[in-house]
């Protein structure tokens, strides 16, 4: 039973993501125990990326900035490896194909099971060359997370067939970002899938996550609370946190 399946079985989850090494790691650090305090269930951690195709602009900008500092892939393992000693709380690495193939694929996932990651999600790798990666995170006991998007219908259970911890549902099509309105009936698409299902892309307002809320078992929130950061309104981010995990009826 990993930390990611013990989450979900308390209830639903929110779930935040944030850019690792933005504006340094010592406020990643920070930020990822002040998010576990105010009732966020998983944090997902960001690798910076040169070519972030899956990301809007704010998480794109976060990156950019990461980057500058020119930390390592084993910079950001160790980080998980210092978070995990002050917090038991799910931590899922977002990582692009090419930063994962560069550290050693099974390297990368001997080291992050080490550090004490739980999970990953490599956005840009589809179900077709999955199998580079997925074996190799299941012999680590990392949870393997895949995203479904509106278009996969036909392909949902092949593409989860493999997954583990939680499936990640895309709201809309697209990259990231903030979006004024969601289609809360996507939830039908998704129906189908057994693993607890999380959604994200684009979920910015708490009536979005009020509604989500009823049909998955979690909710994602990315370039809000990313764009919170930037603009330095840690106040206000924090209140929104609140706010979120209100809406959505977290069990603490």
């Amino acid at each position: 039973m990993s930390r990611i399946d013990d989450v979900f079985k308390k209830g639903k989850v929110l779930i935040t993501y944030i850019m690792a090494g933005d504006p340094d790691l010592n406020k990643t650090y920070e930020t990822v125990l002040k998010l576990e305090q105010l009732g966020v269930g998983i944090v997902e951690l960001g690798i910076p990326f040169s070519d972030p195709s899956a990301d809007g602009g704010s998480i794109v900008r976060a990156g950019e900035r990461a980057l500058k500092n020119n930390y390592a892939t084993e910079d950001y393992l160790a980080l998980i490896q210092k978070i995990r000693k002050e917090s038991q709380i799910p931590l899922v690495v977002m990582a692009y194909a090419n930063t994962v193939f560069c550290y050693g694929v099974d390297r990368f996932f001997a080291r992050l099971k080490a550090a004490g990651g739980d999970g990953v999600i490599i956005p840009d790798v589809p179900f077709e060359e999955s199998d580079e990666f997925a074996p190799y995170a299941k012999n680590h006991g990392i949870d393997y997370i895949p995203l479904v998007a509106p278009s996969s219908k036909d392909r949902i259970q092949m593409i989860t067939d493999q997954a583990s911890g939680f499936v990640y549902c895309i709201s809309s099509f697209g990259v990231t970002g903030v979006r004024d309105t969601i289609d809360h009936k996507i939830h039908k698409i998704y129906d189908p899938i057994k693993l607890p299902k999380a959604v994200g892309f684009g979920i910015s307002k708490i009536e979005h996550i009020k509604e989500l809320g009823k049909y998955f078992d979690g909710v994602i929130i990315g370039s809000k609370i990313v764009e919170f950061m930037e603009n330095n309104q840690v106040a206000e981010m924090e209140k929104f946190v609140k706010e979120a995990v209100k809406a959505l009826g977290v069990k603490k």
